[in-house]
């Protein structure tokens, strides 16, 4: 015959959950080293473009490549989705424009 377990109870659980959470938030920090050709992007529908973030200091002329394949990028304000550039100028990039 097996010993029966006793299961805590969902508030004794939860008052786990909170002095754990109180005591220690869950955190995280560090680096991670990644390999050189992982700055390599490759963009574009029509035209294939890159762009080598290792390099970007010496290639303004990349970086505004990059920018101006970018569309506006609208954002949500209340209930409706806006672009309002004097208020968020942001670009953005559908995936289907990264070449893989």
């Amino acid at each position: 015959m097996e010993p029966t377990q006793l299961q805590p109870t969902p508030s004794v659980l939860l008052k786990r959950l909170r002095e754990t959470l109180t005591e220690s938030p869950p955190f995280c920090h560090g680096t991670l080293q990644l390999p050189q050709e992982d700055f390599q992007l490759y963009y574009g529908k029509k035209q294939a473009q890159y762009i080598d973030f290792t390099e970007v200091a010496q290639d303004a002329a990349g970086v505004q490549a990059l920018q101006d394949a970018c569309e506006p990028a609208p954002f949500g304000r209340n209930d409706e989705t806006v672009l309002d550039e004097t208020y968020r100028k942001a670009g953005k990039m559908d995936a289907d424009n990264f070449v893989s």
